[in-house]
């Protein structure tokens, strides 16, 4: 009877029943798998305490499509590390799980367990020589090179993954892979490659009736939009995209794009949206682990204070920001280093404000995220004006715009910031 059972719930992770969620009549599917997700769970107890892995590995599969979208990612995690412990499992299924293990990581911010995990299968791909799992490999390897800052090497590998993936003719997957070199070109300052990577994901999903990954790239679309000053579109693709994955029950990404709606909802002076956005992302990326994502949150409710002139509350939610980002992306501990500096120097504690802005400007220079270099680069021109460094502030100032043009001279929040240190360096203002 455990065999029957472990059978059952398996099929759900086969390839055919895997490909078809990336078609028409994927959502009932999704919907299917996450009211089914506690019995693949007790499935694969039982199919791993009795050293079954022929279903060990379609369970996990299955548990995976579930627990990447409404966590806890440390359960998916450790189902798949433990399996690897089973004795005769193939080369090709021991990469399977390394595969699952490494994405939960990445998602968690647990980058040592993402490099091992990743080098591991990558040693098993090199004996089995598997095309899709190497592509989906690869494109695992960009998305940590864009949380490492390496965005260059990001799109080198997210070029060979999408190579793979035409050659193989699987359109959704070639549709994720441009939804990700999407956001690889959009860090990098290209918005012109970016604009391209989205709209060929949509359109290539929307062939397919892949209307998740169709959402994902809009939801991106938007944001590229909003910083292009391009609000009103901004906020209805990234609203569509909130729609949707609501629908397919998916917490981790529909916190993702609310952060994004409260972006806009802060630009448009809707502020008691904004906090609402952000309260619930916040809520949402905790109970799935999302720590990464916990850190990015943090640090745009953080912005939100001090645009609300919320000093102190500002200050403290920053700190929580760092705490988390040191543990999880430790480039971001740079960005936010721009906005404690700029609340230090309103609280007139100018030492603390410099040590801060230096801090955050040794990690900054090392990524190769334009945009929010430029955003940096301005927050520190505001420091420098209010401490009396006017010099220095001009000179940041002046490096700010220059680095804002090339990324399309448009962007609303640097926008805000550039304004800010026009303000500052104003005589009423000056030290």
């Amino acid at each position: 009877t455990e065999t029957r059972h472990g059978a059952h719930y398996a099929q759900f992770g086969s390839l055919e029943a895997l490909e078809a969620l990336h078609r028409h009549g994927g959502l009932a599917l999704r919907r299917t798998l996450k009211l089914e997700l506690d019995n693949i769970i007790v499935a694969w107890e039982r199919a791993f305490k009795s050293s079954d892995d022929i279903a060990v590995l379609p369970l996990v599969k299955a548990a995976w499509q579930t627990l990447r979208m409404v966590g806890p990612l440390q359960t998916a995690s450790d189902i798949a590390i433990r399996s690897l412990s089973l004795p005769n499992l193939s080369e090709i299924a021991k990469t399977d799980l390394h595969t699952i293990a490494a994405s939960a990581a990445w998602r968690q911010g647990h980058r040592d367990h993402v490099r091992l995990h990743i080098e591991a299968a990558f040693d098993l791909n090199a004996q089995t020589g598997h095309p899709k799992q190497r592509a989906f490999l690869l494109m695992l390897s960009a998305l940590r090179g864009i949380t490492e800052g390496r965005h260059s090497e990001a799109i080198e590998v997210s070029l060979q993954a999408l190579a793979i993936h035409r050659e193989l003719q699987d359109a959704a997957a070639e549709a994720m892979v441009l939804c990700n070199l999407g956001i690889v070109h959009h860090e990098h300052g290209d918005i012109n490659e970016s604009h391209e990577c989205y709209t060929k994901s949509i359109r290539l999903s929307e062939s397919v009736g892949n209307d998740y990954e169709a959402s994902r790239a809009r939801g991106n679309l938007g944001l590229l939009l909003f910083e292009q000053g391009q609000i009103d579109e901004a906020l209805r693709l990234t609203t569509q995209s909130i729609k949707i994955f609501r629908e397919y029950g998916d917490i981790r990404n529909t916190a993702i794009y609310l952060g994004n709606t409260a972006r806009i909802f802060a630009h448009d002076a809707r502020l008691d949206g904004a906090h609402r956005d952000y309260r619930e992302a916040l809520a949402m990326h905790r109970q799935t682990g999302s720590r990464t994502q916990e850190a990015i949150t943090l640090f745009n409710l953080s912005d939100l204070h001090y645009q609300t002139h919320d000093l102190e509350q500002s200050g403290t939610v920053a700190q929580q920001a760092i705490t988390v980002a040191q543990e999880v992306f430790p480039q971001l501990v740079g960005v936010i280093h721009g906005t404690l500096a700029k609340v230090l120097a309103r609280q007139a504690d100018y030492q603390q404000a410099l040590e801060s802005i230096e801090a955050g400007e040794s990690i900054m220079r090392g990524w190769s995220y334009k945009l929010e270099l430029a955003k940096f680069i301005a927050k520190k021109a505001t420091v420098y004006a209010i401490v009396g460094q006017i010099d220095r502030a001009r000179a940041s100032l002046e490096e700010a715009n220059k680095l804002h043009a090339e990324v399309g001279g448009k962007d609303p929040d640097i926008l805000r910031e550039l304004a800010e240190a026009d303000a500052a360096l104003s005589p009423s203002e000056a030290h």
